[in-house]
């Protein structure tokens, strides 16, 4: 009838109608999404730390104990840097305990590890030859200083003309890498800002922090994530704690000191540099002697080793009202071999061991007040992160889907137009 083929007429215009109203809603979304994705902020930057096979107590510092370990599970910690145009690539410790990059040069020769810097081939390579001598407690470096672009691995965060060392002379017997990336404060006479603080003045960073997640017993999956936090990586919300700046270090006040819950008294030790530059904890000496006469008596402090048949007490750190736990089997390894020995300094430093039980983020937000943040790491690491490409693709795919499941659902539900009714008319005979 007319009036059935003018309903049908209607509800096809409509369901094309609908269907054109869907596929244009779904594809303005998924390009204001896409817009929307790509003008977030550069996402931080995940670097794996590789785990070398040799382990060292500190190359920076005089004091270091002269103690072999290099039977023990703490290792040094390293990742890849580019220097130059285009980047010449190095392996690099990652030290929170230093202001100072410094890679070896071509003219190293067999002082060093590896093929040193050729600056001949760096189109953005400037120097002024000025003489670097630095010593440290297992060695010493000389060269002169330089300026270049750096790249971390094959990624794009590109640093423009870095103040670097350029190594021509090096006795550091101990050192796995090829050189060292400082991501402390330049010291009083650095001619440069340091790294990280480049990384902040130049912007490249999308929060002014970095982050540090190391494993334990070998495992993969350390982490240096610049500009960013994930907290994935810990088990409680970040306990903060200013750095007191008495030394170009990221350094922190230690308030109270307990072992097995009972508070010690000592005139020294009273701050604590966190460093991922040495592998164990280093004690003052006057507080080394003490806590092993008088609260560990099970442990020999001179030979490194503990009496494990029995129980050892927690050491606790108190920094800024949180207390910062290290569990007997993260400062006694498992052939009881003691992870904490003594230096000559007036300062504590929380190494690898410390920083393997605690993800630790460093925070430049106000730079002449930066702050650390601690919490208790996870045992299994997280590896996974999306990029912003990943996050609108999903986005997309998402919208996408979800108009074609609303068409779908239109055209189950939509009103179902009136058939005529065809009622036969019988004629009187």
């Amino acid at each position: 009838s007319p009036a059935s083929s003018h309903n049908a007429e209607y509800m096809g215009k409509a369901d094309s109608v609908m269907a054109v109203w869907s596929c244009c809603c779904a594809v303005l979304a998924c390009l204001l999404c896409v817009h929307a994705c790509l003008a977030l902020p550069p996402p931080p930057l995940t670097l794996p730390l590789t785990k070398g096979s040799r382990s060292r107590i500190s190359y920076k510092f005089q004091d270091a104990s002269e103690q072999d370990i290099t039977n023990l599970s703490n290792a040094q910690y390293y990742t890849e840097i580019g220097v130059g145009t285009p980047p010449q690539f190095f392996s690099v410790i990652v030290d929170t305990g230093s202001g100072m990059l410094w890679v070896p040069s071509k003219q190293c020769g067999d002082t060093c590890r590896e093929a040193g810097f050729d600056e001949t081939q760096s189109s953005s390579f400037s120097s002024d030859h000025m003489s670097v001598e630095k010593y440290y407690g297992h060695g010493s470096i000389e060269g002169y200083r330089c300026t270049d672009d750096v790249v971390f691995g094959n990624t794009s965060l590109r640093v423009k003309q870095q103040g670097f060392t350029q190594v021509t002379k090096m006795d550091i017997p101990e050192l796995q890498s090829d050189g060292l990336l400082g991501l402390s404060f330049p010291e009083g006479n650095d001619w440069f800002p340091g790294f990280i603080v480049s990384l902040v003045q130049q912007k490249l960073l999308p929060q002014p922090l970095f982050s540090i997640f190391l494993t334990d017993q070998g495992q993969p999956g350390s982490q240096l994530i610049l500009g960013g936090i994930d907290m994935r990586f810990a088990t409680e919300p970040l306990s903060w704690a200013p750095v007191i700046k008495l030394r170009s270090f990221w350094e922190v006040q230690i308030d109270k000191l307990l072992v097995g819950g009972v508070e010690t008294s000592y005139v020294t030790g009273k701050t604590a540099i966190i460093d991922t530059g040495t592998s164990l904890v280093l004690a003052p000496p006057a507080v080394y002697s003490s806590l092993f006469s008088t609260y560990l008596p099970m442990c020999d402090g001179t030979k490194h080793l503990c009496d494990c048949s029995q129980p050892l007490p927690n050491i606790t750190f108190l920094v800024n009202g949180t207390s910062l736990i290290l569990m007997p089997y993260d400062y006694v390894d498992g052939g009881c071999n003691l992870l904490i020995q003594s230096n000559n300094n007036n300062f504590w430093i929380l190494g690898d061991i410390f920083l393997k039980r605690y993800y630790t983020v460093f925070d430049l937000a106000d730079i002449e007040h930066p702050r650390i943040g601690f919490a208790r790491s996870v045992t299994i690491p997280v590896t996974f992160h999306f990029t912003k490409l990943q996050i609108a693709a999903i986005s997309c795919g998402a919208i996408f889907f979800g108009s074609l499941l609303c068409y779908a659902l239109y055209r189950m539900f939509r009103p179902v137009p009136r058939q005529a009714i065809h009622q036969p008319l019988l004629m009187e005979a």
